[in-house]
């Protein structure tokens, strides 16, 4: 994750960056997430790349990217491993709830095309984000992100396992989705630190009508 940021921020900067101290405020500013408002890892870093020449512009437009890139790669893991308990959330999800989705997603394009028209140095990072290179990371970072999710879930499974042994490969693709979606959730809504107890409360829902259910929160 640190590495798909770094790549991220220099390609929107055209400036090399070390990866050690990348790494290193990465790592430290994610325990901002943990903080109440869910928000404090993303101004740990601002104050990262302030130090080293980087706009703070630049700076937010990779963390929006890297946003999409993760909301994208779990997307992507839930429709390919298992697209009925994706269905059957959004299903379950109040209309309300997504209409103000909808609603926030088209503010915020509306948003975007008004300082565009305003600010030349968003016109220029949109500029760059149209270019071969910025897809060929963009993309590459899905990629990564997508690996993430995967070994997150690949914990989850060998805890299950160690508790209750999985002979079905159709129930460890059915964990992985649902731990992802769950992970994406709790992403997802505001203020809460890290999405503790909010993954913990999608994954055991989705998982009360698996064998699963009685063991899903010790694992």
């Amino acid at each position: 994750a640190a590495f798909a940021w770094e790549r991220l921020l220099e390609t929107l900067n055209n400036k090399k960056l070390q990866f050690k101290q990348t790494y290193y405020v990465y790592t430290k500013a994610n325990i901002g997430k943990y903080l109440p408002g869910n928000i404090m890892h993303y101004v740990e870093r601002n104050l990262f790349v302030a130090n080293h020449g980087i706009g703070q512009l630049e700076t937010l437009a990779s963390s929006v990217f890297e946003i999409i890139g993760t909301i994208i790669a779990a997307f992507i893991i839930c429709i390919v491993l298992s697209w009925k308990d994706l269905f059957s959330f959004f299903s379950s999800v109040k209309k309300s709830y997504l209409m103000i989705i909808v609603i926030s997603v088209i503010a915020a394009i509306a948003v975007l095309v008004i300082l565009c028209k305003k600010s030349i140095r968003i016109r220029k990072i949109l500029s760059l984000v149209k270019t071969r290179k910025f897809l060929i990371v963009f993309l590459g970072n899905i990629c990564l992100y997508i690996i993430l999710f995967l070994a997150h879930g690949a914990t989850l499974i060998l805890s299950v396992q160690a508790i209750r042994p999985i002979f079905s490969l159709h129930d460890i693709l059915q964990l992985v989705s649902m731990n992802t979606l769950a992970w994406l959730v709790g992403f997802l809504i505001p203020g809460v630190p890290g999405g503790i107890g909010v993954r913990e409360l999608v994954l055991s829902t989705m998982a009360s009508e698996t064998e699963y259910a009685n063991i899903i929160l010790i694992a």
